[in-house]
């Protein structure tokens, strides 16, 4: 990513919105292994006293011990405030600069220990200072490796006095300051590796949780989209079947009332207007046939679906017209109601367009009868073409997501209201040794909590579920 488009923390070009999520988790790493760092700093500060004690013991070696447990007591402080407050009164580069110079007053007091040493001490007792602040800066570079300048604000006063009191007695080493400095190179190298790692890993998780939630949104839109478009087809398909019936109805009652009285033609001429409207606007294509299964009627949604010209399909076989002239299952049905005057009903049949197209239908087959005879029948159908792409791409994209949420290396697991498992990725499975089907439909405290320890999950499942999602 170009530098233009992003932002550089330590040696890593970060996304310019993700460059503060990212410093604050920094920040936050700082501040989650404080502690251990700082008691694992008094540890060996006593451990050093109590060695050097008996040789060097003097008032200055106690109040430098003094003098250290102060400034990590003022350390300790200054994490309980952050973890108290975390970032809703101060910014987190704040944060990271009260931390800083925590950081700087705790190498200051390590590196005064150079103001006690002496060349004149044994060997053994210089060795033990020595590698007491080399363990100290090693520590540094994994402890403050988050924020390079906490690190680098501990290195520097830990490290240059001792370089400058060698180079300060009267017959210097310059062998124990070349050391002393490739020392910090190397610490200063391996810190900032360390850093970029650091950075790298929380940038990939963030645009991790990012996609997966960008990936969620988007199959629930396809989900809520698909249950609107079955909705709008049952409530269509309800429509047909009531106008089929309506027409097979008004058929009857017209050819019955025409034999009756000859009064009423003008009345059955304007509701035989009223119904050719009624079917030449629907977009369900409408094919009429005669007891042969020759068209005698063809709605404009009809032969627009089907590619022919109205014209051209009335007297032709119902066969030619949807299969080509070819024996299919569908038209077994077709026949089927013409021969027992039973109405049909096909979901997953094909139509052939006249240019010999095959395309996905839905019909109904309705008898026309006449005193009981069946003179005929409505074929009314639908193109499924798009509903089958939607199934098909949402059927893709569910398995897309699901390649993804397996693929990440955290444990994710999905919980209805009832707390029961509905989802169950593959690092769940691989951590708690819960294969996906055992662990659907259980309840997580089932799963995952001990029972004596029920109680504090069930509570603090209940805390969760009450706090805004951000």
């Amino acid at each position: 990513m170009a530098a233009a488009d992003g932002a550089r923390i330590g040696g890593m070009s970060v996304p310019a919105l993700e460059a503060a999520v990212v410093r604050e988790e920094l920040t936050r790493l700082l501040y989650r292994q404080a502690y251990p760092s700082y008691l694992t700093s008094i540890v060996l500060a006593l451990l050093l006293t109590s060695l050097l004690w008996s040789d060097h013991g003097s008032l200055s070696l106690g109040l430098w011990l003094a003098t250290l447990v102060a400034v990590y007591a003022l350390r300790a402080v200054l994490v309980f405030a952050y973890r108290r407050f975390g970032t809703a009164t101060i910014d987190a580069a704040a944060w990271a600069w009260w931390y800083a110079s925590g950081t700087l007053l705790g190498g200051a007091v390590w590196g005064s220990l150079a103001w006690i040493w002496s060349p004149e001490w044994e060997v053994t007792d210089q060795t033990i200072l020595l590698l007491s602040l080399a363990g100290m800066a090693a520590g540094s570079a994994t402890a403050h490796a988050p924020r390079m300048s906490a690190y680098l604000a501990f290195l520097l006063p830990c490290l240059l006095p001792i370089m400058a009191r060698d180079l300060l007695v009267p017959h210097p080493s310059l062998g124990l300051s070349g050391v002393v400095l490739l020392y910090m190179a190397g610490l200063t190298y391996l810190a900032r590796n360390q850093h970029d790692v650091i950075v790298s890993g929380i940038a990939t998780n963030f645009e991790n949780r990012s996609l997966t939630a960008d990936l969620t949104r988007h199959v629930q839109q396809l989900r809520e989209e698909a249950q609107a478009h079955e909705s709008a087809r049952n409530q269509l398909k309800a429509l047909n079947e009531t106008l089929e019936q309506r027409v097979a109805e008004r058929a009857q009652a017209l050819n019955a009332e025409a034999k009756r009285n000859l009064r009423i033609a003008n009345a059955l001429k304007l509701a035989n207007r009223h119904s050719q409207m009624i079917l030449n606007a629907a977009g369900e294509g409408i094919l009429g046939i005669d007891a042969e299964g020759r068209a005698t009627f063809v709605n404009p949604a009809a032969a627009r679906i089907l590619g022919w010209d109205e014209r051209v399909m009335l007297g032709r076989p119902y066969a030619e017209l949807l299969f080509g002239g070819r024996q299919q299952h569908a038209s077994l049905t077709i026949e089927k109601t013409l021969r027992e005057g039973s109405r049909q009903r096909q979901e997953k049949q094909s139509f052939l367009r006249a240019d010999g197209v095959a395309f996905p239908v839905e019909f109904f087959s309705t008898p026309i009868q006449d005193m009981h005879q069946t003179i005929g029948a409505v074929i009314t159908f639908v193109d499924v073409t798009d509903r089958k792409k939607a199934e098909a791409a949402l059927q893709d994209s569910e398995r897309r997501f699901a390649a993804i949420v397996n693929s990440a290396q955290d444990a994710i697991a999905l919980l209805n209201d009832r707390l029961e498992v509905v989802f169950w990725n593959q690092a769940a499975a691989t951590t708690f040794q819960y294969a996906g089907r055992e662990a659907q439909g259980r309840s997580i405290y089932e799963l995952l909590a001990p029972d004596r320890l029920r109680p504090v999950y069930e509570r603090a499942f209940r805390q969760l579920s009450k706090r805004p999602v951000h």
